[in-house]
């Protein structure tokens, strides 16, 4: 990502993630040698902090936005947000406790919003399009667009390792929707868990079916990683989930979420 790019962050100043979004943000897109009186990353506890900065001359070329409770900004501050920003690439990231976000609630645009889990790997996305001068999706793209870019991004991830990937569920046409895009992405599909190195088990709801069918494929591969896409999940069962080593995604972004965890390079420590 160029030097010059300009980047704020939106967080309020009490939530525990915003030391980890700002050192996150500073690791990932300016360099050490960036000069400190060029201001290239500035943090506002309120939209309306960032909405002043912005006001005063100071445009930034990414926005980052970090949402911990349901409707915690208002409305009418997003939208004058997002007018005086046309070219700006936006990020809005949230906390367990809003992922509802895109289906009970829609204050943000759909096609900006990701857990925070994924930022570094959208980070990384967005310094990618960037250099290449890809547009970002636009505020008023639709669930339907949203899921087109997001499929269109793993399509376009790079694996290089041939990952084996079994995919089960209690939908046969999501599995199938779920296995294409995976052989797009260019991992190689098996037919029997006890291949796999990546388990996805995908559930319309949870329930003590899925439960059970979850345990059955990690007993018969242990060492795979596992992975569950289920939607309306509470914020203690995704914390339980992860605490058993399997991963929670959302069937709504599954595409999104996929690449991000799957086919983005770690960075290397500095």
């Amino acid at each position: 990502m160029s030097d010059g790019l300009k980047t704020i962050l939106i967080a309020h100043s009490a939530a525990p993630e915003q030391s980890f979004l700002s050192e996150l943000i500073t690791a990932s897109i300016f360099p050490a040698s960036s000069a400190a009186d060029e201001e290239p990353f500035r943090m506002a506890s309120t939209l309306s902090d960032a909405l002043t900065e912005i006001k005063s001359g100071w445009i930034p070329d990414l926005v980052v936005v970090y949402q911990g409770v349901p409707d915690e900004f208002p409305q009418m501050q997003i939208d004058e947000l997002i007018g005086l920003l046309p070219l700006a690439h936006f990020i809005i990231t949230f906390g367990p406790w809003c992922e509802s976000i895109g289906r009970t609630e829609q204050q943000w645009p759909v096609a900006w919003c990701i857990p925070i889990r994924h930022l570094p790997a959208c980070l990384e996305r967005t310094e990618k399009c960037v250099a290449s001068g890809e547009p970002s999706m636009p505020a008023t793209a639709s669930r339907d667009e949203a899921f087109s870019f997001s499929a269109r991004r793993v399509n376009s991830a790079a694996s290089d390792s041939h990952l084996r990937v079994f995919v089960s569920g209690d939908d046969p046409h999501f599995v199938l929707t779920v296995r294409d895009q995976m052989k797009a992405a260019g991992v190689a599909l098996v037919d029997r868990c006890s291949e796999a190195e990546v388990i996805v088990l995908t559930a319309s709801l949870l329930s003590s079916r899925a439960g059970a069918e979850l345990l059955k494929l990690r007993s018969e591969a242990p060492a795979a990683r596992c992975y569950l896409l289920c939607d309306l999940l509470t914020p203690d069962e995704v914390r339980q989930f992860e605490a058993d080593g399997v991963i929670a995604l959302s069937q709504l972004r599954f595409a999104e979420e996929l690449a991000g965890l799957l086919f983005v390079s770690p960075r290397q420590p500095a």
